[in-house]
């Protein structure tokens, strides 16, 4: 029984430093984001994923990421994961409401006449 309890906490310390090491390398990413270091963020954002991937936050700040890197394909992938996980949430909601403005072809180009309606 003492062996058991000498167990659980090792695991529970162990629990809360990774814990403790996700969140501050999630918050490096963010400071490497805010140096415009998108690729920096993504690799400590990416690695983060297996551990926080009900984090509407990480999805969002990859999505961003992704964003300013050109990877709009991933960075659309980003938003509606995120938006999933916290459909309500009116700041990633701007985010991709912004997004789609900004990829949005610009004017109505019919393909098959191939000219401008």
């Amino acid at each position: 029984m003492r062996y058991l309890l000498i167990i659980i906490c090792t695991l529970m310390i162990f629990n809360s430093c990774s814990s403790k090491t996700a969140q501050s390398e999630f918050n490096f990413a963010n400071i490497m984001a805010k140096n415009e270091l998108w690729k920096e963020a993504v690799l400590r954002w990416e690695r983060l994923t297996p551990n926080m991937n009900n984090s509407a936050k990480l999805h969002n700040n990859l999505a961003i990421a992704y964003e300013r890197l050109g990877e709009t394909k991933k960075a659309e992938e980003e938003y509606i994961t995120a938006l999933k996980l916290s459909p309500k949430n009116s700041f990633i909601k701007s985010n991709y409401d912004r997004f789609k403005k900004k990829i949005k072809p610009k004017g109505n180009f019919d393909k098959k006449r191939g000219e401008k309606e």
